[in-house]
This record gives C-alpha cells, structure tokens and sequence, in this order.
C-alpha cells in the first residue's frame, strides 16, 4: 500500500510516495501556486500522475493554516489566501477517488518528532517551525493540543512588540525567512540570494547581513522565551529549511541560554532544551503519512 503524502507550503509543494514502513520511495517538489484554487488543483494533479507506477491508494496532506481535519473545514489557508474558507475534502474528492486526509502542516512535524523523531516520550513540548510564516505545534500530556477553535498554536498569528508604520506587525510576518532572505538581499543590493547563500554570507562574518541576522535571532528568541514562560516545556523542536544550519542551531541555542543565565530567576528553574526536528525538511511529509494511518 502507497501513500503519496504531500507537504504544501507557501513556496514549495513538497511531496514523497511512503510505504507501510514509512519509507520514501520517491519523493520531489513544485512550486506552489499562488494565484487561485484551480491552479492549486492542477498542481496536484500533475503530481498524482507523475507517480501513478506506484499504485497510489490515498492522499495525505500538510497544509498551513488552521482546519478541522476530520471535517476537512478550512478556516485559514495561512499564507495561501485561497484556501480560506473551503472544504478540502470536497475540493479534491472529485478529482481524486481515493482516501484523502489533511491536517496542519506544524502538527504533522511534531507527529513524525513524537512518533519517531526529538520528542519521542516528551510529555509536554512544542514545536516551532519557520518558513514562509511559522507554525507551532503543543504537546501537552503526550497529546497535541488544538484549542477550543483549533488555532492553538498558530503561533504567526501572535503579535509583535515591534511596529511597522505604526502598526504591529504579526509573528508570520517579523519572522518569515523568505523575507529575513529579501532584506539581507536588498541590504547588499544582490540580484539573487537563496537562503543557503545568506547563511554562508553571515557566516563569512558580513557586517550588514549580520545586523539583520542578529535583529531575527533575537526575536525567535524573545518568542521561545515567552512560550517557555506559558507553556513550561522539556523540549522544543526547531523546523524548516533555516534549521538545517548548524550555525543558525547555535545561535539560538546560545542566545537563549544567555537570557537564562543574566536574568534573575528563581533558584533551580529549568529551562527546555532546543533542538531541531529530527527529520528536517521530510518531517511534514512523515507526518501527514502518519496521521494517515491513524485516521484511515
């Protein structure tokens, strides 16, 4: 039996073929449209028959934003703006006479980091994942908590102390890392610049690249602090493309162990301990796949 899981993202679409022992046999990425629904659709299609040698029988997706997935009801399509409002299951299940499945793109990572990954036997973790916006996942007691309204966890709904023409800006916003990438960009006044390529031009210790870095380092920080204060985890996972980078690890790690140790706290308060998400950039995939076989 083959899944085709699918991890659709403000930039990318990625997407694996898994197994029943969670092995990728095939896996690749689109990039995601950012128009309309129709063009959103025909993507998928185009995935589903570039795979049809391996005998797909069901669809798992990990979509961002904020959706019922027994329902398949979306409230928020995140930074993909045409999926506000629409029911998942009904757009699909014409196109694709199989069993469909979705849930939130951050629950998913911590369904893979649970079930095989950094927060197996966490009784209470969070998981925060940066990429075109960020997302959040909370465990508590051993379960993913999703709120009275399910947006628990939507953690680029949260707003800044900072402002931005007089107004505050929204978590997604500050901390997106396509715009960390545009603004180190446009500081230098570079053509192109991938998020590789700025991370190795703050690494070679340029000054102005790095006062940006810096400036998105503190306000990562500042958010894990505030919900180290809320949530008391043991862990927290880090995700997303950014948190493949050894450097960018540390530099969380240190900076957040800093505050720890200049701040007066009580005596023996333990803080989480920071890691990145065991499985990378496929733990979207991993876990829309599991949540398949729970739901199935």
């Amino acid at each position: 039996m083959n899944i085709l899981s699918l991890d659709v993202g403000g930039t990318f679409i990625k997407w694996g073929v898994m197994n029943e022992s969670v092995e990728i046999l095939k896996q690749g990425k689109v990039v995601t449209p950012r128009t309309c629904l129709d063009d959103f659709l025909n993507s998928i299609k185009k995935i589903v028959e570039l795979n049809q040698e391996f005998s797909i029988v069901g669809l798992s997706f990990s979509l961002p934003g904020t959706m019922d997935s027994s329902t398949g009801d979306i409230t928020h399509g995140g930074s993909l703006r045409y999926l506000d409002g629409i029911n998942f299951y009904d757009l699909l299940q014409n196109s694709f006479p199989m069993n469909i499945h979705v849930a939130n793109d951050a629950r998913c990572a911590a369904l893979a980091e649970m079930q095989f990954g950094n927060l197996g036997n966490v009784k209470n973790g969070l998981a925060f994942i940066l990429g075109t916006g960020v997302g959040g996942a909370i465990i508590i007691n051993g379960e993913i908590y999703s709120g009275s309204n399910l947006y628990a966890g939507e953690f680029s709904l949260m707003v800044s102390s900072n402002l931005e023409n007089g107004r505050r800006q929204f978590l997604g916003d500050e901390l997106s890392v396509p715009s960390l990438v545009e603004k180190v960009k446009q500081r230098l006044n570079l053509e192109k610049l991938t998020g590789e390529s700025m991370m190795e031009i703050v690494k070679s210790g340029n000054s102005e690249a790095n006062k940006i870095y810096g400036e998105y380092i503190n306000c990562v920080v500042n958010s894990l602090i505030s919900l180290q204060f809320i949530f008391s985890p043991e862990k927290i996972v880090l995700g997303g493309g950014i948190s493949q980078d050894d450097y960018f690890i540390e530099s969380i790690i240190q900076n957040y162990a800093i505050f720890f140790k200049t701040i007066p706290l009580p005596k023996g308060l333990k803080h989480a301990e920071i890691t990145r998400c065991r499985f990378a950039n496929d733990a979207n995939l991993i876990g829309a796949f599991i949540n398949y076989q729970t739901k199935k």
